[in-house]
């Protein structure tokens, strides 16, 4: 006699060949910026603090993968909840990133200089907020795993 697969079951393996494709994904963000990061300029830009809206997406990241590991539904809706305040530092840095852009160009600054930082600095910034997202996508694909709720799915 042969046992069938429960909800359940099949919620862990859906979830989690979902979440592998989500952590790909990350992997690749993270090595564009690397890449940014290597490229022999000390800063990405002035207006982006790496180190802040970096950590808080890894942060979110790990968190949403301990979510996972322990089936917390709570700790999954927590990951969700702080997408959020990642979203508004990004965008607030992206519009220090556009007024620097505006206020270079009034000064006669190197056009082509203040160019490439502030492309370089949207793009690290943009990268950034994808990670959080994906973090979301791992806790929601979590939630759904541990209690077949789809509120965090989109």
């Amino acid at each position: 006699m042969s046992q069938q697969p429960v909800a359940g079951d099949l919620r862990l393996i859906t979830a989690s060949f979902k979440i592998i494709t989500d952590l790909e994904r990350i992997g690749d963000l993270a090595t564009n910026l690397a890449d940014r990061t290597r490229a022999g300029h000390e800063g990405i830009h002035p207006a982006v603090d790496i180190e802040s809206l970096g950590g808080d997406a890894g942060n979110m990241v790990e968190d949403a993968i301990a979510a996972y590991e322990a089936a917390d539904p709570a700790a999954c809706r927590a990951v969700a909840d702080r997408d959020d305040q990642l979203d508004t530092d990004c965008d607030r840095t992206n519009r220090r990133i556009i007024q620097s852009l505006l206020d270079d160009d009034a000064e006669g600054a190197d056009r082509e200089s203040t160019r490439t930082d502030a492309s370089r600095g949207l793009l690290t910034v943009r990268d950034i907020e994808r990670v959080g997202d994906h973090a979301v996508n791992i806790a929601a694909r979590s939630l759904y795993m541990v209690d077949g709720d789809d509120e965090l799915l989109y």
